[in-house]
């Protein structure tokens, strides 16, 4: 292993782990030391089952594009690994002349491998993860006419084999992590509150679209510098519940809920807050983990928490019994509606009698309470931004 970088090597895989494109420049530090010309790192995931490639090095976008369509069902070579099912840590010189003349004589040769010149010879295959979810394993391959000793990429994989399984397995882990915190970001996108975490400090982690919407107007209530602000005289007020909120994660006892009323300088009526802590126990840091929970609601906010097509889809509702419906829902009188849509009281009552059957509402109170409620409201696309 004379002139080769391991260390820089192991270094390059655990920097990888948090992010693909070391991958990319580890698969390319890899062949150069070894003295190959492709190397992949591929996935199978064996409950669709799927197989991707994940990170390649000087193979062209169009040629993985291809083989994304076209091969990655129609790989003798997926089907020999497949039979073996080589264990976790197994380094394989893939030279089994039977191999060779099955994938010679295969679609997979004549269209992906032959047009790129790649030897059906010293390819290595490297089985770096294998449990009931996930194949993860490095390919190796060398082009026609690059002959040489296969010992050393051997002997150099072994020597990487621990390092490679830990980094891909953090790898596995940040993005699990991140594809849930995705969904919870789009789930929380979709309540009907303004919603704001903040971590131990009082610094905003996450924003909801609607609390995103409401401090952006700057009206009594803003995020500056990172922090959640009210405007005077209502400021030291916000930041003694924030404190009070948030104490439980900052050892100070256990946090305590507060509700607030904000005024605004547009003379609309104020912003109402809870303000709620969050103790779950965890091992994260202090300033990255969320240390309380602040719903946002604006009692004027004229944007409808339904739709009427979210109605239509959630109740059976008539397109004039959703317009209806709506416009109990925002408070308006039988008159207003009436006028609104250019209808008579009468035929407004009409349609309020058939919500009220469809919902199984009683009272337009019942109906308020059914439509804030109701999966209708989570439907809305503009709380689902």
């Amino acid at each position: 292993m004379n002139g080769v970088d391991i260390d820089g090597l192991i270094r390059l895989a655990y920097e990888a782990a948090s992010g693909q494109r070391r991958w990319e420049e580890f698969a390319g530090r890899l062949a150069a030391a070894i003295h190959y010309d492709w190397v992949m790192i591929c996935h199978e995931d064996r409950q669709r089952p799927q197989r991707s490639i994940s990170a390649a090095y000087n193979v062209q976008p169009s040629w993985l594009e291809r083989y994304t369509d076209c091969f990655q069902h129609d790989n003798p070579y997926h089907d020999f690994v497949a039979q073996l099912d080589p264990p976790a840590g197994e380094v394989l010189l893939l030279d089994d002349t039977r191999l060779e003349a099955r994938v010679a004589q295969s679609s997979f040769y004549r269209e992906y491998m032959r047009p790129q010149e790649m030897s059906l010879k010293d390819n290595i295959y490297v089985a770096v993860l294998n449990d009931s979810l996930t194949r993860s394993a490095l390919v190796l391959q060398r082009r026609l006419g690059n002959d040489g000793p296969t010992e050393p990429a051997l002997e150099l994989c072994r020597i990487l084999m621990p390092h490679l399984q830990t980094a891909l397995q953090i790898h596995r882990k940040l993005r699990e992590l991140e594809s849930a915190h995705s969904g919870l970001r789009a789930a929380v996108g979709r309540a009907p509150h303004g919603i704001a975490l903040l971590d131990a400090a009082g610094h905003v982690l996450v924003l909801n679209r609607r609390a995103s919407d409401s401090l952006d107007a700057r009206d009594g209530l803003a995020v500056e510098g990172g922090d959640l602000r009210a405007l005077e005289p209502d400021a030291p007020v916000l930041q003694r519940a924030i404190a009070r909120a948030t104490s439980g994660s900052r050892g100070e006892g256990e946090g305590s809920t507060t509700v607030l009323h904000l005024r605004r300088p547009s003379k609309r009526r104020p912003y109402e807050l809870l303000l709620c802590p969050l103790d779950e126990e965890d091992s994260l840091e202090p300033g990255l983990r969320p240390a309380a929970v602040v719903f946002i609601t604006d009692p004027d906010n004229d944007k409808p928490l339904s739709t009427a097509e979210a109605l239509r889809e959630t109740y059976g509702l008539t397109r004039r019994e959703s317009q209806v419906a709506l416009g109990v829902l925002r408070g308006e009188t039988i008159q207003e509606i009436a006028d609104a849509l250019e209808l008579g009281r009468e035929t407004v009552k009409t349609h309020l009698a058939g919500v009220y059957g469809k919902t199984g509402c009683r009272g337009q109170a019942e109906l308020v309470r059914r439509l804030l409620l109701g999966v209708g409201a989570l439907q809305s696309p503009l709380v689902a931004q």
